[in-house]
């Protein structure tokens, strides 16, 4: 008589394998979802489901977190209450009020932010193919700090990277996990760009910590080539990590960017030492032509 999903995601795939099927909803079948997702009142039909305060969630969690590291002991469970929300899939003969203007408002203004970060991630991935050095890769990260609303954005390299362009870079340059010690490549605040700073990343983690500013959120995303670990990328106030699937090809094309310098100056390390070989007596070190 009806399925009940333990989310609204497994609900919408619920109804398209049935749809697939030539089967019924609500008519036939009755389905339900849980999470009330936005996506859940709009669907054809809209699901019915159950709401979830996750933001009271999410505070509770982090305030028992407080808690636990201030050395209270913590017990027992916190309850959040949920409702019922009560739509087409189920059946239900309801006469909602809503005439859709929430969702075509909504539509029209994610539509215009994911053109812009589809655009400037196509235009980055573009432009950073190739890249030759560390110098090239600051310039055109400029460009592209520029166009991303924020408060604060910032690159960070692990300390592995060579000091300038010509630094021999052998194959175990990095090693997996995570680096402790970094150095800003480069960073945009106050209409201000901040560039080759040696500025560590975990004493700029503390600084954040002492400010103390609650007005301020900073998503810290580590840069990735495989299980390499190349940097961190850290962005302050802006809802382009949460809002944007655009954000994930973001830094993709930041950690290809940085093995095409990586791979190109192992490459010229290897045709220096060749011609080193070439030219050079290995015992004397005088020209051998």
């Amino acid at each position: 008589q009806v399925i009940i999903s333990e989310n609204d995601l497994m609900a919408f795939g619920v109804y398209e394998v049935f749809e697939k099927h030539g089967i019924c909803i609500p008519q036939e079948i009755a389905i339900s979802g849980f999470d009330d997702d936005f996506d859940a009142r709009y669907y054809v039909p809209s699901i019915t489901t159950v709401s979830r305060n996750q933001e009271e969630a999410g505070y509770e969690a982090f305030e028992r977190i407080l808690q636990c590291n201030e050395g209270e002991f913590l017990s027992g469970k916190v309850m959040i209450p949920t409702s019922l929300q009560i739509r087409e899939s189920c059946g239900c003969d309801i006469k909602t009020k809503d005439d859709g203007k929430l969702f075509r408002k909504y539509y029209y203004e994610r539509k215009g932010i994911d053109e812009l970060y589809m655009s400037i991630t196509q235009e980055m991935s573009a432009d950073l193919t190739g890249v030759e050095s560390f110098e090239k890769l600051r310039i055109l990260m400029r460009r592209y700090f520029l166009q991303i609303e924020c408060e604060g954005i910032y690159l960070f390299l692990c300390s592995k990277f060579p000091d300038n362009e010509n630094s021999a870079i052998e194959p175990d340059w990095f090693s997996q996990g995570y680096e402790g010690d970094s150095f800003l490549l480069i960073g945009y605040e106050n209409y201000s760009f901040i560039e080759n700073k040696n500025i560590d990343f975990g004493k700029f983690l503390q600084n954040i910590r002492e400010q103390n500013i609650c007005e301020k959120v900073y998503v810290i995303s580590p840069i990735h080539y495989g299980k390499q670990c190349y940097g961190y990328f850290v962005i302050c106030n802006s809802e382009f990590p949460f809002e944007n699937q655009n954000y994930y090809s973001f830094l993709m094309n930041i950690g290809n960017a940085i093995e095409s310098i990586r791979k190109q100056s192992l490459l010229q390390t290897m045709i220096d030492k060749l011609d080193a070989i070439w030219s050079f007596d290995a015992l004397t070190n005088v020209y051998n032509r």
